[in-house]
């Protein structure tokens, strides 16, 4: 059996004070090839993560940030392209994230990486016209376990420092 390795070039760091900030900052970090050094790219950037604050044993509904690595999935919003050659998603009127962790669509974009179901078997689902612009952290995907928290991104915030659901926000320039 072949196993696929993903070797990064590119991350992003988010740190907090404590576990219970509900602030912090945001660094990027890139290099050249697999066994080159990390270095910063740009200054730090303010963000804002969970009302929670941050935590290993994330749940949904908890308020929290999880912590880990993930990678980044799908970029979509409400507002236009930013360019560049992430492929972005313009969200429309029923593109949802589900969740409910009684779904068998738990976790999943519908309407933008998969179709809307004909009979949708769940109790809630975020409207994902709510993001101006988002990009999907792939935390608890493939498969999604019920209950460990669901529809995580990084996206822009409404006011600078206020909490999020579970989410990182950063400035709109950011």
């Amino acid at each position: 059996m072949n196993a696929t390795v993903t070797i990064a070039l590119q991350i992003l760091v988010v740190a907090t004070l404590t576990p219970e900030s509900t602030t912090g900052m945001l660094q990027r970090y890139e290099r050249s090839g697999p066994e080159a050094a990390w270095r910063s790219v740009g200054v730090p950037i303010r963000v804002s993560v969970g009302a929670g604050g941050t935590t290993k044993d994330k749940r949904e509904g908890d308020q929290k940030t999880p912590i880990g690595q993930f990678q980044l999935g799908t970029a979509l919003g409400s507002a236009s392209s930013p360019g560049g050659r992430w492929p972005y998603h313009r969200v429309q009127k029923g593109d949802v994230c589900v969740d409910d962790p009684g779904s068998r669509s738990y976790g999943q974009l519908l309407g933008v990486d998969t179709a809307l179901p004909t009979r949708p078997d769940w109790k809630s689902a975020e409207d994902l016209r709510l993001y101006r612009r988002a990009i999907l952290v792939e935390y608890n995907l493939n498969p999604a376990s019920p209950g460990r928290g669901s529809c995580i991104f990084l996206h822009t915030w409404a006011r600078p420092d206020e909490p999020t659901l579970g989410c990182t926000a950063m400035g709109s320039g950011d």
